[in-house]
């Protein structure tokens, strides 16, 4: 499934200086049998001068921005895309297994819905059901949160957010939209924004453990950064 660019995510792709671009949409951007997930970022537009330089009047993406390096400073949150998918049980029979691959099909919200319940049988990941809305996929933090309760940031090499309660974080990351919306240049009838919940955080990590992430094609040797979940450092 496509990732859906909602109001304010802006598709960015990255150079070989490890520049963030503002990728073209009508070419290649990403690749997820080449280990390239799709990525996107959220600019400051209470800065005036950020918002023109990517976004018309109706906050739509200017094609004049594509191409361009986005500064850093510019940047507020990354993002990437999960897509829906099935994957294969290997163990829903209270089990035990050596690490693997994690054999996943992609589909659409349009596909039937795989039921599996024991291994062998196919299962559509809950992450993809929101209540009753079926997603096409979801967007989730590239990197933990950092900043403050009252200015969530997603970026690397920042300070995570740390000795705070359940339920001011909660707090916090619905304010982007609720509070905080036009900062972002979100439009919040479009998007629901919360903490990660366990189903969401697993639906990322099972991709990760897939030929889509750390597993090259044959689904026995891993990519060249190891089968090892990396440390933010």
């Amino acid at each position: 499934s496509k990732p859906e660019l909602y109001q304010g995510l802006i598709p960015v792709k990255y150079d070989e200086s490890g520049n963030t671009v503002v990728a073209d949409t009508n070419t290649t951007w990403y690749d997820y049998t080449a280990h390239n997930w799709a990525n996107a970022v959220l600019v400051n537009n209470s800065n005036t001068t950020i918002k023109d330089t990517y976004f018309n009047t109706d906050m739509t993406l200017k094609s004049s921005a594509i191409g361009t390096i986005i500064p850093e400073a510019s940047i507020l949150q990354y993002y990437v895309w999960i897509p829906r998918y099935k994957y294969l049980l290997w163990n829903a029979e209270n089990g035990s297994s050596n690490p693997q691959a994690i054999s996943i099909t992609f589909e659409s919200k349009e596909t039937q819905k795989s039921p599996g319940t024991k291994n062998g049988e196919w299962l559509t990941h809950p992450a993809f059901t929101f209540g009753n809305t079926e997603l096409d996929g979801i967007w989730v933090g590239k990197f933990e949160n950092g900043g403050s309760t009252t200015s969530l940031k997603i970026k690397p090499n920042i300070q995570s957010l740390t000795n705070i309660t359940v339920g001011d974080m909660f707090n916090a990351t619905r304010n982007i939209e609720n509070s905080y919306a036009s900062t972002y240049g979100i439009d919040a009838t479009q998007i629901d924004t919360h903490m990660m919940k366990n189903m969401e955080w697993g639906a990322t990590a099972y991709l990760s453990s897939s030929i889509y992430g750390r597993y090259n094609s044959d689904a026995t040797t891993c990519i060249s950064s190891g089968c090892e979940v990396w440390i933010n450092n």
